[in-house]
């Protein structure tokens, strides 16, 4: 899971709502996303309308510097399914069928959406690798 730019602000209210969901944080890590790793965190979704503009919002809106986030990864039996029933994901519409999910409560539409996790298993491990350097390589 990641905490996107936008959600900064709330980064500890977050964080104490992912763990009283009973998901256990394995890794917890703020650092700057550089221009090239927004491509590979979203490859899955290459090609959807909204790509451009989430590889933008994340990439440093264009001044090369990256932009910080705060990356989590969860552990626990379920988890990629739990996190998707926590609400949907479009902030827009979960403001109005799960105001109380993070995306609800943080997040302003379907792009800023405050928090990003993977829809499945397989790309929850490639965000993983992406994120190597949670690991510190």
């Amino acid at each position: 899971m990641r905490r996107e730019p936008d959600a900064i602000i709330h980064e500890d209210e977050i964080i104490r709502q992912v763990v009283e969901r009973d998901f256990r944080i394995v890794i917890a890590k703020e650092v700057v996303v550089s221009r090239g790793i927004p491509g590979q965190l979203y490859r899955d979704v290459e090609g959807m309308p909204f790509f451009a503009e989430v590889i933008e919002h994340l990439g440093g809106c264009g001044s090369g510097e990256g932009v910080t986030i705060f990356a989590m990864v969860l552990e626990g039996l379920g988890v990629v399914g739990r996190w998707r029933h926590c609400g949907p994901t479009n902030s827009v519409r979960a403001k109005e069928t799960a105001p109380e999910s993070l995306w609800g409560q943080y997040g302003t539409d379907c792009v800023r959406n405050a928090v990003h996790a993977s829809d499945s298993q397989y790309s929850g491990t490639g965000n993983r690798d992406s994120l190597r350097f949670l690991h510190g390589a």
